[in-house]
């Protein structure tokens, strides 16, 4: 005898949407900027931030991770991510360099 089951819709990691993530905040001078992930979307956001940083004009450099225990020590559940001072700020999809900018300004 067979038992039918339905199939689960299953989504790419790095294309998923979060729906249970929270942004963290962060104050004060960025000191350190990080990308989590192993992806085309997460090669995707590294770009976009390096570029994002540029013109901005600040010399920092982003640490691109792509260990999963490190990735999952943050409590990120889908990548990309971006980690600016150890707060998590986005997760699930690759920012533009625009909306990366805009992130950053905030501080």
């Amino acid at each position: 005898m067979f038992k039918f089951f339905k199939k689960k819709e299953l989504k790419c990691a790095c294309n998923a949407n979060e729906t249970s993530f929270e942004p963290k905040s962060f104050s004060g001078e960025i000191t350190s900027i990080k990308v989590l992930g192993t992806g085309k979307s997460c090669n995707e956001l590294n770009e976009n931030c390096k570029s994002a940083l540029k013109e901005l004009g600040l010399g920092l450099e982003v640490e691109y991770i792509k260990d999963i225990s490190v990735i999952a020590s943050y409590g990120v559940l889908s990548v990309p991510a971006l980690v600016v001072n150890e707060a998590v700020l986005s997760a699930g999809r690759a920012l533009s360099k625009s909306e990366i900018k805009e992130l950053l300004s905030k501080a």
